[in-house]
Formats: structure tokens, C-alpha cells, sequence
């Protein structure tokens, strides 16, 4: 088998993959989701079929002896594989990780103001590899010699890097949890998934971004033959999945032992369905601007974003975050303001900077439409995203 060529391999990976990236974790989920509901059928009917030989084919010669027929051992084998397999899968599941971290609306409400205080990450990585060809040399029952070539991607090299800049401010908007309990009836939970997001305040900024991008990828470029280039946005203590209890009742059945306990017992889709009949879905942007030259924390910086200020909702109380706990002033980053050329150079970038005008009308939202995990059709990720600075999390 011939190796990828690497001049299309590498350009394509190096810039694409920080778009594709969350796009490509939709399907990955929705595939996954179809994978767990295929092998759970096929270990039910593995566990019929073993039923059926139990009954109907045992041994007339060993009718008096415990014995398993070549048909249940191998029936059995491949039942095991892909009981470990579903396992595996269902543990990775959103669904396990909604249950574990399962909160009071309260509980909520403060971890939002932790994350709206929290400065972003933005974390570059590069991963250098080649493929070698192996000959694997194998012998059946019969004593048959057979050889044959595999190709196998090996990793020389991981290098990461953290981009400095000067000083964020949060801008995610309205966050607000109210609900009516005769509107929202028999649900009980709201499965709420957090995303990130990292905007750039100035052209300056993106095109600092871009030359220490470029720069790290050309460090590690000739470490190997491929690299691939990874971008990852992070925020401290932010946990994609949130199970939210709207209510003071407590449902059956609705905690990561229960779903332990059908996930070991191979009925765990069939569970999901029950835990998605009694919750509701919505997704929130933590959205965070950063600058490499400019401060984000002045007077001229209050006015233009005000609206874009997080804002939480919690029943009848509000509260809007001061522009000193929102704004973040790096301590170890010195500040150097852009020369005029440096100016000009970045015009270029004017696209890639946060766009105030389209956005500041359409970021407090007055009601938005109650979305039942029934009405998707994605599995265990659900829906879409739900703000990026046009809607906040409301149930009304």
C-alpha cells in the first residue's frame, strides 16, 4: 500500500481542520449513536440465538454432560466482542456525561458567573508522523504460513503552544433561565451543552494570530514527513454538558447508576429514549473577544459592547456583570501598541474581526420557542446551536 502524498495531505490538514473540527464532531456523534443502536440489536440477537442452540442443538452424544457446541462458542466470541465494543461506546456517550454532571437551576446560575469571569485559551497544536509498512507473518489452525503488508501511522512528535495576548472581554450575551411548569409540562430536565467560541477584537489581533500560527506550523513542519495542525479554545472549568433540574421532582431512573445498570444489562438506547422524553434541549455560546495590542477594559470599550455584556436571568432576579469582572488584563503579556504599517498590513484581516454592527441588535432575545429532544433527529447531540450572540438560553 503506497503512502498519501503528502503535499495535499499536509496543506489540507494544516488550515482546514480548525473549521471542520465542530462540524465533524456532529457527525462523529450521530454516528456513534447509530453504531450503539446497531450493536445493541445484534448482542439481542446474539443473547436469542444462544437461547435457541441452548434448547434445540445440544449433543445427543453429550446430552448427560455440561457441553458447548462450536455454534454458541462462536456465537458467544462475537457476542463478547460486541458487548465490549457497545460498552466502550455507550460510556463515551453525551448522554453519561449529561448524568454525571447533573445540577440544581441554582447550581447553574452560579457556574455561569464563574464562566463569564474565566479568560479564554487559545492552544495550538502540531502533530508530526509518518507511515512505515510493516510485513505481518501469520499461521492458521493447519500450520499454513501466510504473509501480508499493513501501513500504520506513526507520531514522532506533539508540540503545543499557547497564544499570548494582551487583554478579553466576555461578550456572550443573555443567559436566562425561566420556565413555566404548566408550559413545561412532563419535562423535568433541560439538557443544556456549552460551546465555545474565541473572536477577535482587531485586525491587528487575527494577524498577530496568523503570523505565530504560521510560525509554530513552520517550526514543526520538517520535524516529519505530515503534520497535522489542531487548534483547541478552552476555558477553565467549562463542561460541555449540563443536566439541568428545572423542577423540585426527582423522576425515576434519572442518574449515571441507572444508566450504568441499562447500559450493562444492554438496553442502554432504549434508556436514552426515556431520558430524552423527559428533557428538554438548548445549547449557549460562552463567546469570548481577545486583542494582542488593546485594552478591552476602558470607557470607549464599556459603551461599544454593553449590549454584548453577559447577562444572567435567574426566576425574577437579573443580573448584569460589571465590565471589571468580565475583562481580563494579562500580567505576563506586555503591552506594545501596533505601528501604522502594521495597521495597513492587517487591513486585510477586516472580515475575521467580531462584527459589532451585524450583531448588536439581535442579542437580547425577548422569548424563544421550547425545543423537545423528540423534535431532532441527531442522537445524543440534539439541535443546533442556539445563541452565537443571536439567541440566549430562555425557556418562558
Amino acid at each position: 500500500m503506497e503512502s498519501p502524498d503528502p503535499n495535499v495531505e499536509n496543506k489540507q490538514n494544516e488550515k482546514e481542520k480548525i473549521e471542520e473540527r465542530p462540524q465533524n464532531e456532529k457527525k462523529k456523534t450521530k454516528c456513534i449513536s447509530i453504531i450503539c443502536w446497531i450493536l445493541q440489536v445484534i448482542i439481542w440477537i446474539g443473547a436469542i440465538g444462544l437461547l435457541y442452540i441452548d434448547f434445540y442443538e445440544k449433543s445427543e452424544v453429550f446430552e448427560d454432560v455440561e457441553y458447548i457446541s462450536p455454534g454458541a462458542l462462536l456465537i458467544a466470541i462475537f457476542e463478547g466482542i460486541f458487548y465490549i465494543w457497545y460498552v466502550i461506546l455507550q460510556f463515551c456517550s453525551p448522554t453519561f456525561s449529561f448524568l454525571i454532571h447533573k445540577r440544581s437551576d441554582s447550581n447553574i446560575f452560579e457556574k455561569m458567573k464563574t464562566l463569564f469571569h474565566t479568560y479564554p485559551t487559545i492552544q495550538f497544536v502540531c502533530e508530526c508522523y509518518h507511515y512505515e509498512t510493516k510485513v505481518v507473518v501469520s499461521t492458521d489452525s493447519n500450520g499454513h504460513v501466510s504473509t501480508r503488508t499493513e501501513t500504520v501511522r506513526v507520531v514522532t512528535l506533539t508540540a503545543t503552544k499557547i497564544f499570548n495576548y494582551y487583554s478579553s472581554r466576555d461578550v456572550s450575551g443573555l443567559f436566562k433561565l425561566n420556565y413555566d411548569k404548566s408550559v413545561i409540562k412532563d419535562k423535568f430536565y433541560v439538557k443544556l451543552e456549552l460551546l465555545t467560541n474565541i473572536d477577535f477584537a482587531d485586525a491587528v489581533t487575527y494577524s498577530d494570530y496568523v503570523k505565530e500560527r504560521d510560525e509554530f506550523q513552520d517550526e514543526n513542519r520538517h520535524y516529519d514527513t505530515f503534520m497535522d495542525f489542531y487548534q483547541n479554545n478552552i476555558i477553565n472549568g467549562l463542561t460541555s454538558y449540563n443536566l439541568i433540574n428545572l423542577t423540585k421532582n426527582n423522576p425515576c431512573g434519572m442518574s449515571f447508576v441507572w444508566f450504568i445498570f441499562f447500559t450493562l444489562i444492554g438496553f442502554a438506547q432504549l434508556y436514552k429514549v426515556y431520558i430524552n422524553s423527559k428533557c428538554l434541549y438548548k445549547s449557549f455560546t460562552i463567546r469570548k473577544l481577545i486583542s494582542t495590542r488593546y485594552s478591552l477594559d476602558t470607557i470607549e470599550c464599556d459603551q461599544k459592547y454593553s449590549k454584548f455584556n453577559p447577562v444572567i436571568s435567574f426566576q425574577d432576579e437579573t443580573i448584569q456583570l460589571s465590565s471589571n469582572k468580565i475583562s481580563h488584563i494579562s500580567e505576563d503579556f506586555e503591552q506594545k501598541l501596533p505601528t501604522q504599517e502594521e495597521i495597513e498590513l492587517a487591513q486585510k484581516y477586516q472580515n475575521k474581526v467580531f462584527d459589532f454592527d451585524d450583531k448588536k441588535d439581535e442579542v437580547i432575545i425577548l422569548k424563544d420557542k421550547i425545543v423537545a429532544n423528540e423534535e431532532y433527529n441527531y442522537g445524543d447531540n440534539n439541535g443546533e446551536e442556539n445563541n452565537d450572540l443571536k439567541k440566549g438560553f430562555l425557556i418562558e
